[in-house]
């Protein structure tokens, strides 16, 4: 099998794959800042997990606030792009699941946007070559703590179906209120990888959070209580 290469750019730009969902994207911090109103002089923690070429990133620096995003994009091209573009964020190449070890990746080699750890039934129809990546494979509680991060203010997931994957890796987080609000895709890649959006807003009550359908395939998710 060839190496995983930038055979995407012949078909979309990374102005393209920056703008995908920007807009969700601004919705979604749109909410947090007016229910949630930080401090102007305090920095924003964020996580991008499934960062892509970076849309969310460019929806939360349009704000103006003062932040730092914690990015995971394991596709090699992509990462290097992120990495050469925006120096005051972290950009992690492996993934958040929930497990520590090693976890297989498949990603279209044209259609990047749709990679994930699920062997996902529609990359038998595209007509692609589809790559099967090894790659490092994190818990969001053991990220954190490695690092100290005591508080997540927002986080992202859009994961492709595994998003309930990185719940539950994050779930001494959620259980202490660590994380206070944030976004994530549902749709018909949770159902292909077993799970289901209700399963997701059951787990995130259970931890004190409520829901909040923000798009067809979007669901905002904020700590009870969080609201001014």
């Amino acid at each position: 099998m060839k190496q995983i290469s930038d055979s995407f750019l012949k078909e979309y730009s990374y102005d393209f794959l920056s703008s995908i969902d920007i807009g969700i994207h601004i919705e979604s911090l749109r909410i947090y800042f007016e229910t949630c109103n930080p401090d102007p002089a305090s920095t924003i923690i964020a996580f991008d997990v499934g960062s892509n070429a970076g849309s969310f990133i460019k929806a939360l620096q349009s704000y103006g606030f003062s932040s730092h995003c914690h990015c995971f994009e394991p596709h090699p091209v992509l990462y290097n792009f992120l990495k050469s573009s925006y120096n005051d964020i972290s950009v992690n190449d492996y993934c958040v699941s929930d497990i520590n070890g090693e976890q297989t990746i498949y990603i279209p080699d044209i259609s990047v946007g749709i990679s994930s750890l699920i062997n996902r039934p529609v990359f038998q129809s595209l007509g692609q070559e589809i790559f099967e990546l090894k790659t490092k494979s994190v818990k969001l509680d053991t990220y954190c703590s490695d690092l100290n991060i005591q508080n997540i203010d927002f986080l992202k997931i859009d994961v492709e179906g595994a998003e309930k994957m990185v719940f539950d890796g994050a779930s001494e987080m959620l259980k202490s209120n660590k994380i206070t609000c944030g976004q994530f895709e549902i749709g018909p890649t949770l159902t292909e990888a077993g799970t289901s959006e209700q399963e997701i807003i059951e787990l995130l009550n259970s931890f004190g959070y409520e829901t909040l359908r923000i798009s067809a395939s979007d669901m905002f998710f904020i700590l009870k209580g969080k609201r001014k």
